[in-house]
């Protein structure tokens, strides 16, 4: 099931294509140009192998963990998040992880 639906002023002119378990923005003029899937807190959670309960701790512990977006101002407005930043995130932590690796080889 697949439905459209237009933001107000702030991003009147950008398609979100909407699936069960994420969303992409388009822009109707080149399709695919820009296509930014955002995850669910529960499909986020599952990306990076940690329970919704961890995922809520590391983003109020962790400054380097991409901030989650909110749709809405009510307190169960959906959260979502940048799947590319999330996957920025873990190459971050894998680049750390290799720079620790060598400075102990050395």
């Amino acid at each position: 099931m697949q439905a459209t639906f237009y933001l107000g002023s702030l991003h009147a002119h950008w398609a979100i294509h909407i699936s069960r378990y994420e969303m992409k923005y388009m822009h109707p003029n080149q399709p695919g140009c820009m296509d930014m899937a955002l995850l669910r807190k529960h499909s986020a959670a599952a990306l990076i192998g940690l329970s919704k309960t961890a995922l809520d701790t590391i983003v109020r512990t962790d400054p380097s963990f991409p901030r989650p977006i909110k749709l809405g101002e009510h307190r169960q407005s959906a959260v979502l998040f940048d799947e590319g930043e999330l996957n920025a995130w873990i190459d971050s932590l894998k680049a750390k992880r290799s720079n620790q690796a060598a400075m102990g080889a050395v």
